[in-house]
């Protein structure tokens, strides 16, 4: 395999690692993201439980109380970018912000059928309503006294993150990619084509024409003292075929003037 061969086919592997990596990478920080929103929709699940305890033990419970008030209210804003849905024998009752242009949540998906205890905590995704929105991670639980809460919270800012970062790691490759591209190119054209260029004096040396030399002939490069060390042993040998016709052509005089 040519050197020139050789050098494309590791660029080429080293583009295929970048990509892997960037691909891993890319997926670590989707996960790391993904779970900080699980956290967040986690820490708001016990007070929301107990709300909803309340509300099921006959304490009147409303969207304000759950959700809290919308952005600027008296109470802080703790749970105004939830969207929470309460299963009970009663049936699914959805609250969510009154604001915004985002549809909500499908969530009635989601939530289990009337009578199933949900055991432990379930992460999921879901799209929004009519699939027209951003998609929403949900967080269901089973509630003190029965029942299930659904706990949503969109991911649109997550996904503008992530969207975010692999744009700037597609850029950070092509980048990368051009810079192996011209340095291959940089090598090919101060590297191998000299060498083509010393096969082809070479050729015709082979072919009888001892006054030629190859180029480059300088100290500065590895290919340049390889070039003085050929011209240096090309000047030898036709000096030694110079030497060597001279005695050739002292001979036949010789012979000739004996043969007189």
């Amino acid at each position: 395999m040519s050197l020139r061969h050789r050098l494309v086919g590791a660029i080429v592997v080293i583009g295929l690692v970048l990509v892997i990596a960037g691909v891993a990478v890319a997926g670590l920080i989707r996960g790391a993201l993904i779970d900080q929103v699980d956290q967040q929709l986690a820490r708001a699940t016990p007070p929301l439980g107990v709300l909803i305890g309340g509300s099921q033990a006959g304490v009147p419970v409303g969207p304000t109380d759950i959700l809290g008030p919308a952005p600027g209210g008296e109470s802080g804003e703790r749970f105004t970018e939830l969207y929470v849905a309460v299963g009970s024998s009663d049936g699914i009752r959805v609250f969510g912000p009154t604001y915004g242009e985002d549809a909500p949540p499908d969530l009635v998906e989601v939530m289990p059928t009337a009578g199933t205890q949900v055991e432990g905590r379930e992460f999921t995704t879901v799209d929004a309503v009519g699939g027209d929105g951003p998609r929403y991670r949900v967080l269901i639980e089973g509630v003190p006294g029965g029942g299930t809460i659904a706990v949503a919270r969109s991911l649109r800012d997550t996904d503008n993150t992530y969207q975010q970062i692999v744009t700037v790691e597609i850029i950070a490759f092509l980048a990368v990619l051009l810079t192996l591209a011209v340095a291959g190119w940089w090598l090919l054209r101060h590297g191998v084509r000299p060498l083509d260029k010393m096969a082809a004096t070479a050729n015709a040396i082979a072919d009888g024409d001892l006054s030629r030399r190859v180029e480059p002939a300088e100290a500065a490069t590895e290919v340049g003292r390889l070039g003085i060390a050929l011209n240096t042993m090309l000047g030898q040998i036709e000096e030694a075929f110079d030497e060597r016709q001279e005695s050739e052509d002292r001979l036949r005089r010789f012979v000739a003037d004996a043969s007189h």
